[in-house]
């Protein structure tokens, strides 16, 4: 007999794995496993005594109570949560995802999505770079996009790197003044003559290249992370990859890319890095589809030494989570105002993680870094074929809260919904003052609002939704 709660609950596993299976038996056909740290969700019935947990994010149902077994709990309830809008201003990204029209450069997979820099329209960058093409190969265009997806327009670049796929790629720049100056590199990557070495580096916005180094002392290898730290896009910090062997190592080149030197830390399987000023964000996705996250501290100067330090305790026992296949680096987009890291779960749905304070980071009190589902951001595209990028991953430039989401040929954005529902509060609260204290409307409108929300979009996009 089924006794079926009222509604839609969110659990956490808490035993090492935990099966779900077809029917509410304990004897019934296994169809899929949920490990340690996963958050399910779904309505709770009381079948012949036990508690079952009927999934609604995918099919199956799950024990919640292994004690008559001898396993003890298994679930737990984690409170209602979803992710707040937070201040004014923030979050903008967590509305629907819209599809934008299909890009120039598309289809293709293997190539590289990045963010950066503020262009002359007012939008943050868009690259995209390399990748093969279907029957034409590996391709070494440049593609940027300054209308927040929905046009982009080819680089033209003089002599450049080579042709390649899933190689590293990353951008940096000095402060904001008196003028930001910006570095691209690309590192290593699979080409048509096999493995790839070679670190080259733009600071033209990939008009211009030059090759800092022919063959990297890290060796040939695909998948690698890279990142520059905050400010000083010289110093370029390159992990993991694979070639003949999965790597763990951790790399610093101090000159641009020229020389590199071998750090003593192991990373973690699959690594990402990410810029987190003042520091770096090192991610990595277990096998139920959560990231786990660590601070990446480079203490510069003739002996370079590096701390890797997890951001709570799922990250800490990461090791027995991750993918036992050949690891992939999590592509994620971070958003620096609103501090939490963005990708897609095992199930194609966007989830965020909310990243703590940097000062609480040692802190004795521990930081969960739970992901939590962003309800009506999904656009079905295989997760580890896609690029999440968010234009809020500047610490100097103001980008306008959209994430982005490309795949092998299709581009799509966040839409204006959250927006205008803060937009809105806000006008309502400039009204509000207007009646008690009598606040001019025109100086709350052209003065304060601005400081709150970014300046509506003057230029292509989807200023229609």
């Amino acid at each position: 007999v089924h006794v079926p709660m009222d509604e839609n609950e969110t659990f956490r596993v808490v035993f090492k794995r935990v099966a779900v299976r077809k029917s509410p038996s304990v004897t019934a056909e296994i169809v899929n496993a949920e490990t340690k740290g996963a958050t399910v969700t779904g309505k709770v019935s009381r079948v012949q005594g036990k508690l079952w947990l009927q999934r609604s994010d995918g099919p199956g149902w799950m024990l919640m109570d292994g004690t008559s077994l001898g396993l003890g709990k298994l679930l737990e309830r984690l409170p209602a949560t979803k992710m707040a809008c937070g201040n004014i201003g923030e979050r903008l990204w967590h509305s629907p995802l819209r599809e934008l029209p299909q890009p120039q450069w598309a289809p293709r997979h293997g190539y590289v999505a990045l963010s950066g820099g503020l262009s002359a329209t007012g939008w943050r960058n868009i690259w995209v770079l390399g990748g093969i093409i279907p029957n034409l190969g590996y391709s070494d265009d440049i593609w940027r996009s300054v209308d927040g997806g929905t046009s982009w327009g080819l680089v033209p670049a003089g002599i450049h790197w080579s042709p390649r796929s899933e190689f590293g790629c990353c951008g940096g720049s000095t402060a904001p003044e008196p003028k930001p100056k910006g570095v691209i590199y690309v590192v290593g990557g699979q080409g048509a003559p096999g493995l790839l070495a070679d670190v080259w580096a733009s600071d033209t916005a990939g008009r211009s290249w030059a090759r800092m180094c022919p063959r990297a002392p890290f060796g040939p290898r695909t998948g690698v992370a890279c990142a520059t730290v905050p400010g000083n896009p010289l110093v370029l910090v390159v992990a993991g990859g694979v070639s003949d062997d999965v790597h763990r190592d951790l790399w610093v080149s101090q000159d641009g890319g020229v020389t590199f030197s071998m750090l003593s830390l192991t990373m973690p399987l699959g690594v990402g890095l990410m810029k987190w000023p003042p520091h770096l964000l090192c991610a990595s996705r277990a096998i139920n589809g959560r990231l786990g996250l660590w601070c990446l501290r480079l203490n510069l100067g003739d002996a370079v030494t590096a701390e890797l330090e997890p951001l709570d305790e799922f990250s800490q026992s990461f090791d027995s989570e991750w993918n036992h296949e050949l690891p992939k680096a999590p592509r994620f987009g971070l958003d620096l105002e609103a501090n939490a890291a963005i990708s897609f779960d095992k199930t194609a749905n966007l989830q965020a993680q909310s990243l703590p304070d940097l000062k609480s980071v040692s802190s004795p009190s521990p930081w969960d870094c739970e992901n939590l589902p962003l309800e009506k951001m999904s656009c079905h595209v295989p997760p580890d074929s896609c690029w999440v990028v968010c234009d809020m991953d500047a610490a100097h430039t103001r980008g306008h809260g959209k994430i982005y989401v490309l795949t092998e040929d299709r581009c799509f954005a966040s839409d204006r919904q959250q927006y205008r529902a803060q937009d809105h509060f806000v006008k309502l609260l400039g009204f509000r003052l207007q009646l008690t204290h009598g606040l001019p409307m025109d100086l709350w409108l052209g003065r304060v609002r601005p400081c709150l929300l970014p300046r509506p979009r003057r230029f292509a996009g989807l200023a229609a939704n």
